[in-house]
């Protein structure tokens, strides 16, 4: 089995407790950051498979962090998952315009995510 890395970055600790928690106990290697910028450095240093990571955050939101991958040969094919508690329309179209691959409302219930997540594995693995 390859490699199933995750980076989470999400500001708010009892949130990034909750998902980082219930995605390792499913085996999943997750690495999180609160901050953006911290963030790029942990994804420059050791790509993760995927990236799942909320809108709002210091200094930088996630869209703009999204931009910013995207824009970086490096981490441009990394996909990128929001989730986010905006849940406008023109929310989900600025995460796609920004390249996100998909784009998840909080609450969520942390077994939906993980069916998120194993499904990107499975799909990755089948093919």
């Amino acid at each position: 089995m390859s490699s199933q890395r995750i980076v989470y970055v999400e500001d708010n600790a009892d949130i990034q407790l909750l998902y980082g928690e219930y995605l390792r106990s499913a085996g999943f290697d997750v690495e999180c950051s609160s901050h953006p910028e911290a963030a790029l450095e942990i994804i420059n240093t050791n790509p993760p498979d995927l990236i799942i990571m909320d809108v709002q955050l210091p200094d930088m939101d996630g869209i703009e962090l999204t931009i910013r991958l995207k824009s970086d040969p490096q981490t441009a094919q990394i996909p990128v998952y929001i989730l986010s508690s905006f849940a406008m329309d023109r929310d989900k179209e600025r995460a796609a315009q920004a390249g996100c691959d998909l784009y998840l409302t909080k609450p969520i219930s942390p077994s939906l995510l993980l069916e998120h997540v194993r499904e990107f594995f499975a799909a990755r693995e089948s093919g």
